[in-house]
């Protein structure tokens, strides 16, 4: 038997076969041309008919009837089921935290030890908190770059719309130069006084940040790179290492 994970996002769905080799597909509500293409693309290589799969979702509609209907003969298992029965992270204290979160948190086991925040910078930014006793104890969530940008371009009459980008400067002297500054650094204003009042509060100096999502390796670069930990695939490491307790299965 043949396992791999599935993470899907907002507007990218990301395959890892049992590889470890990792596909990235972007999606639109009218369009799933690009994740078909790829699964076929897949399935001609290596085929993927009686894989299982463990598959992360924030959207319903994609795991529950794009991918059963694309991927053939294969079994998905879905986070729930995963997440009810670990016992790798205490999620006791927090309620509603959405499968990504709690995915992210997972994979980032493998990267270092507790206590440890992670901060997935896709179309929301989250920061996710556990303790040394390896207890989620909550986090929060933002606007992303990109999500900010465009809210800001449909929701007012002159600003412009924009790609997120780095920027060195502080005082824009331009519209798009202050929206790029404001849209960069106030994501990494956040990120950072956020983790800072996490470690404050806990009474810690410092403790490792594990970065992954879209633009994490944008952000990477405002934050101070001493503490972070940049970790690309997170969710999927989180979705295979419960896939493997699930089914017992040794590495």
């Amino acid at each position: 038997m043949r396992y791999g994970a599935i993470d899907v996002g907002n507007s990218r769905v990301k395959i890892q076969i049992d590889s470890g080799a990792v596909f990235s597909a972007g999606y639109s509500e009218n369009n799933t041309d690009m994740l078909r293409k790829t699964v076929e693309r897949l399935s001609a290589d290596g085929g993927l008919n009686g894989y299982v799969w463990g598959v992360s979702s924030v959207v319903p509609w994609i795991s529950d009837d794009v991918l059963p209907e694309i991927l053939g003969d294969s079994t998905l298992v879905s986070c729930v089921e995963l997440i009810d029965s670990q016992q790798v992270i205490d999620i006791s204290h927090v309620q509603g935290a959405g499968h990504d979160r709690i995915m992210g948190l997972i994979g980032a086991l493998g990267h270092c030890k507790p206590p440890f925040i992670t901060v997935d910078c896709g179309t929301a930014i989250t920061i996710n908190y556990v303790d040394e006793y390896s207890v989620f104890q909550g986090g929060a969530i933002l606007p992303g770059l990109y999500t900010a940008i465009q809210v800001l371009h449909h929701r007012t009459e002159q600003l412009p719309f924009l790609m997120p980008k780095i920027t060195s400067e502080i005082s824009g002297k331009t519209t798009v130069d202050a929206m790029e500054i404001g849209n960069y650094w106030g994501a990494i204003g956040a990120i950072t006084t956020i983790s800072e009042r996490m470690m404050s509060d806990a009474k810690l100096d410092e403790i490792p940040l594990v970065l992954t999502g879209g633009d994490h390796n944008l952000l990477m670069q405002g934050l101070d790179s001493k503490h972070c930990i940049s970790a690309p695939n997170l969710i999927l490491e989180g979705i295979r290492t419960l896939l493997l307790k699930h089914f017992k299965i040794d590495e």
